[in-house]
């Protein structure tokens, strides 16, 4: 189910200029908005990286990748923590 709203609201489907403005800053916030734009411009457009608004995109989905990727090195730090101190590392394994 988040699989199909995920790409619903991410322009997979249907332009988000489409949507309502109520909902359609949902579709902001999702990287997939961002890589879906940036294949149409490059895959039908036959823009490059040179244009102002591919590189947009792809410095949205770096700063999401690196964001994604520091709160989640600080998640399996804090469940690494926690199973030490309960239940040991060899139920983590």
């Amino acid at each position: 189910m988040l699989g199909v709203l995920t790409q619903l609201f991410s322009g997979l489907y249907y332009p988000i200029s489409l949507f309502p403005k109520s909902i359609g800053w949902i579709s902001y916030i999702l990287p997939h908005s961002y890589a879906f734009d940036a294949i149409r411009r490059i895959a039908i457009s036959g823009e490059g990286f040179s244009n102002k608004n591919v590189m947009t995109d792809v410095i949205v989905l770096f700063a999401f990748t690196v964001c994604s990727s520091i709160i989640g090195l600080k998640l399996f730090r804090r469940a690494l923590s926690k199973t030490e101190r309960t239940t040991g590392f060899s139920s983590l394994v």
